[in-house]
C-alpha cells in the first residue's frame, strides 16, 4: 500500500531541505519531523503536495508555529496549487 504522505529531508550546514510529497491529512507525520530539523533555516519543497485537507491544516499551522517557536525560519519553495490554495484562504498559513 502506498503512503499518502512522505518526506524526504536533506540537512546541510546552513539549511535543512524538506520536501514534502502527497496528501496533508489527519495521518500526517508534520510533527515526527521537527525533531530531525537541526538548522535555523528549513527550505519546504511543496511542489508534490496533492492536496491538504481541513484536519491536514490544522497540523500544518500548528507545525510551522512550533518551528517558529523554535526559532526556525520557514521558506516554501515551488508551492502546489493546492499549497496555494490554501494559503489563499487560511489565515497563518
Amino acid at each position: 500500500m502506498d503512503q499518502k504522505f512522505s518526506a524526504q529531508i536533506r540537512a546541510g550546514s546552513q539549511y535543512t531541505y524538506l520536501k514534502l510529497r502527497g496528501v496533508i491529512d489527519e495521518d500526517n507525520n508534520l510533527g515526527a519531523l521537527t525533531g530531525r530539523i537541526d538548522t535555523d533555516t528549513v527550505v519546504l519543497d511543496l511542489s508534490e503536495i496533492d492536496r491538504i485537507n481541513s484536519y491536514g491544516v490544522r497540523d500544518w499551522v500548528n507545525w510551522l508555529g512550533d518551528l517558529d517557536n523554535r526559532g526556525r525560519q520557514v521558506l516554501m519553495v515551488r508551492c502546489s496549487p493546492s499549497i496555494i490554495a490554501q494559503a489563499n484562504m487560511v489565515t497563518n498559513f
